[in-house]
């Protein structure tokens, strides 16, 4: 394990052993973060912390983390492959963050309708609608590492619908925002160049981005 996801295990270590001490709405923050940390490590715990969290929700209304909880159990459920549970909770937050968002959390709603869209539907190029829509509010609010992941994802939805030099335009727009270029998340733009190159058969394109995808990755 590397030393960041010791760290992240132990945060979680302490959340859980402090729930066990709350009740009512003290409880609903830190099932928040629970559920967000089991949605990809064990789905199905995530999806039982998030049912919990909305049915305290029922009680303490909270807008904010209503959405916050709709958007984590819709990504469990996304990593269980049910696809329709997910669509129910993303359409139900679109419908919340347009009425009482704000901007940030209209910008989260409308990628999530995206995501749901691809996984469910696979319409790629409706997708795009909702993810330039993310994009426009990310602009708005100068997030660099969020405008950067949403052009990696318009890029990628042109990678699956053929669309190849669309697809690089944007995997090139994204590495330009220095708040995502140095992320992690960055490797996945690096290789998915190199996939379009390999696609097109000139493999010594490939190869460099390749390369710049392993030692982002290590770095």
């Amino acid at each position: 394990f590397s030393q960041a996801a010791l760290a992240v295990s132990s945060q979680m270590l302490s959340l859980e052993s402090r729930l066990s001490g709350l009740t009512g709405q003290e409880r609903i923050p830190v099932l928040i973060d629970l559920t967000e940390y089991y949605g990809e490590e064990d789905p199905q715990k995530a999806i039982q912390l998030g049912e919990e969290t909305r049915q305290l929700l029922v009680r303490y209304q909270n807008n904010s983390q209503l959405l916050r909880i709709n958007h984590h159990l819709a990504n469990a459920y996304f990593n269980l492959g049910e696809a329709e549970k997910a669509a129910v909770l993303v359409i139900e937050n679109e419908k919340l963050a347009l009425e009482k968002g704000n901007l940030d959390e209209k910008a989260t709603a409308a990628k999530d309708i995206a995501y749901s869209i691809m996984n469910k539907d696979g319409n790629y190029l409706k997708a795009i609608e909702y993810f330039q829509q993310a994009l426009k509010d990310y602009r708005e609010l100068n997030h660099s590492y969020d405008i950067g992941v949403t052009l990696s994802d318009i890029g990628l939805m042109y990678y699956y619908n053929g669309n190849y030099q669309q697809a690089l335009a944007y995997y090139d727009q994204a590495l330009e925002q220095a708040g995502y270029s140095q992320k992690l998340e960055a490797t996945r733009t690096y290789s998915d160049i190199a996939q379009v190159y390999m696609h097109y058969g000139q493999y010594h394109e490939a190869i460099p981005y390749y390369l710049k995808a392993l030692a982002h990755a290590l770095s």
